[in-house]
């Protein structure tokens, strides 16, 4: 407990423990492609970063690129790497939008495809999905609009479940075993399954505004809604939004009573789950040649141990590249994912050297951590 607060006091508090320090990872250091969209750590402590050319895996020297094969084809990362899960055994998951599944088989080193959505060709006209979820059951939800395939990853079997839901699926985070909330392009939705079927639930507190992230809190019993436009709702609390006129990324817990919010122009914010009171946590210093210049974050990563992971973008003429921070422990070696990580997608500018930010998703973008 004591190094995980240790971590903590040295992301907050430069004055008590320095300057943040940071470690760039780029293409030069091995990285395949300078946008990373996803970051994972497995069970065994690698640290793994879904990139637009495929899966990076770093072991805290060595960035090493992995190919991924549907039989003896390689898959288009693009549209065939999308969403990187890990699940309750700590074994890595990719789903792509052409509804492809993939597992990390440890024994062999290697991706291996276990299901594929039947008719979802390699094309834009027979579609996409628009998103895709890890359940606390292994189970992942494939979303194509309004209709979803569950696949099961501990049995390999995939069933349809029937939705009367409509607009695209944005967002889903389970309260129990069988009562979740589903957000969509047309708002917040609280469903129940009851074999295989997803019955719509009374609605008290009707939330009818673009959702881009849920986060259930089990301690407080409250649902955090990220929206594009209203920033932060809470269901069922009358207290009204925060953060607003600033689009939600990511919600993810810092602690037992503290949530960090990843946004799309300021920053990383603390917010505690019972005064509800966001708090600036990590922002841009654009005067620091050690600070971090970039407020548009994507992704936050939150490991047991208290290290944060994060994601910003970066304009097309900027080199960018994963920013690394790497603890020493107690043999004097480094180690991976010791300590605190905070991966934001920071990129590297070509004229400065220093971590930048910029605004579009799609233009790219990379991690950052720090210790």
């Amino acid at each position: 407990m004591g190094r995980i607060l240790s971590a903590f006091l040295m992301l907050g508090i430069s004055s008590m423990c320095g300057a943040q320090i940071y470690k760039y990872l780029g293409i030069e250091d091995g990285l395949s492609n300078r946008r990373i969209y996803r970051i994972q750590k497995d069970g065994r402590g690698y640290m793994w970063f879904l990139t637009q050319e495929g899966m990076d895996r770093y072991d805290g020297k060595r960035i090493r690129h992995y190919t991924v094969l549907d039989g003896n084809l390689k898959v288009a990362p693009q549209v065939n790497l999308n969403w990187l899960y890990t699940d309750t055994e700590n074994t890595l998951w990719v789903v792509g939008r052409k509804g492809r599944i993939f597992h990390y088989d440890t024994l062999h080193d290697r991706f291996r495809m276990v299901y594929r959505i039947p008719g979802l060709q390699d094309d834009f006209a027979t579609g996409m999905l628009c998103y895709a979820y890890m359940d606390r059951g292994d189970r992942i939800w494939l979303c194509q609009g309004d209709h979803i395939i569950r696949y099961d990853t501990r049995t390999g079997i995939a069933q349809r479940l029937v939705s009367r839901l409509r607009g695209d699926i944005t967002a889903i985070s389970e309260t129990d075993g069988t009562n979740l909330f589903i957000g969509t392009v047309n708002g917040l939705f609280p469903v129940r399954e009851r074999d295989g079927v997803l019955e719509a639930l009374a609605d008290t507190d009707s939330i009818r505004t673009p959702v881009s992230e849920l986060y259930y809190h089990p301690g407080s019993k409250k649902l955090f809604v990220g929206t594009f436009r209203k920033g932060i709702l809470v269901y069922g609390v009358s207290a009204g939004s925060t953060l607003r006129n600033v689009a939600v990324n990511r919600i993810t817990p810092l602690n037992d009573r503290e949530l960090l919010i990843a946004t799309g122009g300021r920053g990383v914010y603390r917010m505690d789950v019972d005064s509800l009171v966001p708090k600036p946590y990590i922002t841009a210093d654009y005067a620091s040649h050690n600070g971090m210049n970039g407020d548009n974050i994507n992704d936050i990563y939150v490991d047991e141990e208290g290290t944060v992971s994060g994601l910003p973008t970066t304009p097309p003429e900027s080199q960018s590249g994963i920013t690394a921070t790497r603890a020493m422990n107690g043999s004097g070696t480094h180690r991976a994912t010791a300590g605190r990580w905070l991966t934001i997608r920071c990129m590297m500018s070509s004229k400065t050297a220093k971590a930048t930010c910029g605004s579009p998703p799609a233009t790219g973008s990379a991690c950052c951590s720090l210790r």
